[in-house]
């Protein structure tokens, strides 16, 4: 679990332990409807479980210490389960990780196959995978057989909106949010049609950011 102690309405106590060094803070799952920040004012969430206008959402920042905020504005990517995107502006700056993607490409499926992934669900536990598939805007984990049988827990009904995550130089990338059960499936952030969609939902809401990435070596 990623916490020791977490209260929706309280500060929390982050857990000990090799998953510590990931930076989770910008994971709000004070609802099971979990946003993942995307910019400094701005989360991703599954569009068929997402919150509303006028919702709060509850990060904790490094130290524990609760920030509240709410949800000025919301859009959705046409296509209902196929993207799945939604994007909501939040009233104020997040001091917390907001996460960084990868660039678009529409080659990752011969680079990324097999890689290691970390995903998260609602219970705020943190899951290793495989990724097995990329393709058709989605991502596709598989059990990572060499880790522990509860590091393979397959999702369930209410885990959809949860991010997954690779790991580049210690830092959790974006990669998806879940739409789909079992070992887990969503869409695929840097699909370049997801990437420029999520983008434009994100100047649609206002704000005045866009989707951060990092360089890689590929």
């Amino acid at each position: 679990n990623m916490f020791d102690r977490y209260s929706a309405s309280d500060d929390a106590l982050w857990a000990r332990g090799w998953h510590r060094q990931l930076d989770m803070t910008g994971v709000a799952t004070d609802k099971t409807q979990t946003c993942t920040l995307i910019s400094p004012r701005h989360v991703i969430m599954a569009q068929h479980y997402q919150r509303n206008i006028g919702d709060t959402v509850v990060f904790h920042d490094a130290s524990g210490r609760k920030i509240v905020r709410l949800i000025e504005e919301t859009a959705a990517l046409p296509g209902g389960l196929s993207p799945d995107i939604a994007v909501a502006r939040l009233d104020q700056v997040v001091p917390v990780r907001f996460y960084k993607v990868l660039p678009p490409r529409d080659d990752y499926h011969s680079y990324l196959v097999g890689a290691l992934a970390i995903i998260t669900d609602k219970d705020r536990n943190l899951l290793m995978r495989r990724i097995g598939f990329i393709g058709d805007r989605r991502v596709r984990f598989t059990k990572a057989a060499e880790f522990p049988s509860k590091c393979a827990d397959p999702l369930i009904t209410g885990d959809s909106g949860n991010p997954g995550f690779v790991i580049i130089q210690g830092e959790p990338i974006l990669i998806e949010t879940h739409t789909f059960g079992g070992m887990g499936q969503g869409p695929f952030v840097s699909d370049p049609e997801n990437f420029a969609g999520i983008n434009a939902l994100m100047a649609q809401v206002g704000g005045g950011y866009q989707l951060t990435t990092i360089k890689v070596g590929l």
